[in-house]
């Protein structure tokens, strides 16, 4: 609740909620709203504090989640010219029959084979490229497009 009342979205409103004062003759919360709330934003950080570029990473695997994996890939799907060079193809890798992993291996071995697959597929991919846990034994990946030349000489 408190990041509703105090977040971006509040801002959001207070375009309506001072025409409402200037309409009926509120001009002294006009002045006080443009010096008062800028004020708040700046000494409380209100909007950095709800949104937030901090990356959440997932509790099990270390890896950092969707919202990471979709910012990864939006440059992709925003442009379709393709002239940005942010070309970047997805893969989402799903380990089979998980739910009898977890009950085969009790909780502390599903998570240790989570966490050795999110390993292993960080240590194989490039440093451009993001791994993330999607939960449930499923692994995002955003590989950034190699040119062929690169790929030629790699093999």
């Amino acid at each position: 609740m408190r990041a509703t009342v105090l977040g971006p979205r509040l801002a959001a409103f207070l375009p309506a909620i001072m025409l409402g004062a200037y309409w009926f003759g509120g001009e002294g919360v006009l002045l006080t709203a443009a010096v008062v709330f800028p004020a708040l934003i700046a000494a409380f950080g209100l909007i950095g504090q709800v949104g937030g570029n901090r990356t959440a990473l997932d509790p099990v695997t270390g890896l950092p989640g969707r919202p990471q994996l979709a910012s990864a890939l939006t440059p992709a799907v925003g442009d379709f010219s393709g002239a940005t060079g942010a070309d970047r193809i997805a893969l989402v890798l799903e380990i089979d029959r998980a739910s009898d992993l977890a009950r085969q291996h009790g909780t502390a071995g599903f998570e240790e084979i989570l966490r050795s697959t999110g390993a292993r597929l960080e240590g194989v991919l490039r440093n451009n490229d993001v791994v993330t846990s999607l939960g449930g034994g499923r692994f995002g990946i955003a590989l950034a497009k190699t040119p062929r030349m690169t790929i030629e000489t790699m093999t």
